[in-house]
């Protein structure tokens, strides 16, 4: 592979991973045992549900209360575990460094 190909493989990984995370946190908000539609989950999130009266909302308390605190936690302990990794790797000058090896 050439250097400009990687450079630029690198380039759209780099734009495409993003995407791909905010695609399924969306996901994550709109899917469970109470299902919440897009439209919803949208006006939500632009502060639309944010009255008193629609606090008492079910989709309001499930996406503020418990999904998003999930979604936060999951996205933080991922972030965690491949900072981790990489200093694994960087200490063992190891690529394959697994979590027995000390």
């Amino acid at each position: 592979m050439k250097k400009t190909d990687r450079k630029q493989s690198n380039t759209l990984l780099m734009i495409l991973l993003p995407v791909i995370f905010l695609a399924v946190v969306l996901l994550s908000m709109m899917a469970g045992r109470y299902a919440i539609s897009f439209d919803e989950v949208l006006r939500l999130l632009q502060g639309e549900g944010a009255d008193p009266a629609s606090a008492l909302h079910p989709a309001y308390t499930v996406l503020f209360e418990s999904r998003l605190a999930r979604i936060g936690a999951a996205a933080v302990i991922g972030a965690s575990l491949s900072c981790a990794g990489a200093a694994y790797q960087g200490i063992f000058h190891n690529p394959m460094v697994s979590p027995d090896l000390l």
